[in-house]
């Protein structure tokens, strides 16, 4: 059975989202960006997702980010979900709804590879060990 492998990325900011997806593709990810949730979840019956990354406040989206964490965890139940936010009153919210764990912005790419790679097999052109140590900057808040 192949391991499921892919993230997916959803920020309604395109440069947002693409940005993301270049930094952990870099990193060894395969990643699947969306600048919407009802498009990303739209995806989850196609494909094996080992995690998620969504901006908090997504707008344009009939999808909550609550519907789309519960979406994902019914069809990928190993999967990892991560919510990041500019508001800092988002981070009492994550256990609630589920997530995985809650990034401040600005996070730095590498807290969210760590993050990731805790969940998520990556490529050969990956920079670390992928043995996820750590939450980097202490932006983080996660469990595993």
């Amino acid at each position: 059975m192949q391991k499921d492998k892919t993230v997916i990325v959803v920020d309604d900011c395109a440069d947002t989202s693409e940005t993301l997806k270049t930094c952990l593709e870099l990193d060894g990810f395969d990643v699947l960006a969306f600048t919407d949730l009802d498009s990303a979840k739209n995806m989850l019956p196609r494909g094996g997702y080992c995690g998620a990354l969504l901006d908090y406040r997504v707008n344009g989206s009939v999808t909550s980010v609550e519907e789309f964490i519960r979406e994902m965890k019914r069809r990928h139940p190993q999967a990892a979900v991560y919510i990041y936010s500019g508001d800092h009153r988002v981070k009492d919210e994550w256990h609630r709804i589920q997530a995985d764990g809650f990034f401040l912005k600005p996070v730095e790419a590498e807290v969210l590879t760590e993050a990731l790679a805790r969940h998520c097999p990556r490529n050969g052109n990956g920079k670390s060990n992928g043995n996820g140590s750590g939450n980097g900057n202490g932006n983080g808040h996660s469990h595993s």
